[in-house]
């Protein structure tokens, strides 16, 4: 009986065949959607993972089609589209006070669309002042915690888009180098 030989390959590699950034990569790990094992200090990806993933068109058609679609943009921030959980509040004191989860659509520099599943979401208004909190996962070493403040700039039945309007210097910076 011949016994079967589990491969694995780089981070680095898989990104080449799949034709994405390095953190998306760690991302796709870091949701279990690539099976991963950490030999020497270095994480290394199932290759039969890595081959489904590009067979299965799930989040890598999203991620390149939002790479490829914020470069045509004219927008001032280039954007992507991400996955990451956050928390936002809308505060305005002694009118509402509403709280709620949403994912991250899309992410830039500049303001974020967060796609809320709350029933609490007909409160939010165009213009309604609101915080919001998330972590971008870099790597498995490195995540950026965030707490900014923004208006909501658009709503549709998906969720909220929210520019920022106090964001620290250096986050702001970050969320630029990681959005590319």
């Amino acid at each position: 009986m011949k016994e079967k030989t589990v491969k694995y390959i780089s981070v680095k590699k898989a990104s080449g065949y799949l034709g994405i950034p390095l953190r998306t990569v760690y991302r796709l790990v870091e949701q279990g959607k690539i099976r991963s094992i950490r030999i020497g200090g270095k994480i290394r990806c199932l290759s039969r993972d890595v081959e489904k993933c590009a067979e299965s068109g799930t989040d890598i058609d999203l991620v390149k089609a939002g790479r490829q679609d914020h470069r045509s943009d004219d927008r001032e921030h280039s954007r992507i589209n991400t996955g990451f959980n956050c928390r936002f509040s809308v505060i305005l004191p002694s009118i509402k006070d509403l709280t709620g989860e949403g994912v991250i659509g899309n992410l830039s520099a500049g303001g974020i669309f967060i796609v809320v599943h709350e029933s609490n979401m007909e409160d939010i208004s165009v213009d309604d002042p609101i915080e919001l909190e998330f972590s971008i996962i870099i790597s498995d070493e490195e995540t950026i915690n965030a707490t900014v403040k923004g208006r909501v700039v658009r709503k549709d039945e998906k969720g909220i888009a929210v520019k920022f309007r106090l964001i620290e210097r250096s986050l702001k910076k970050r969320i630029a180098q990681y959005v590319g």
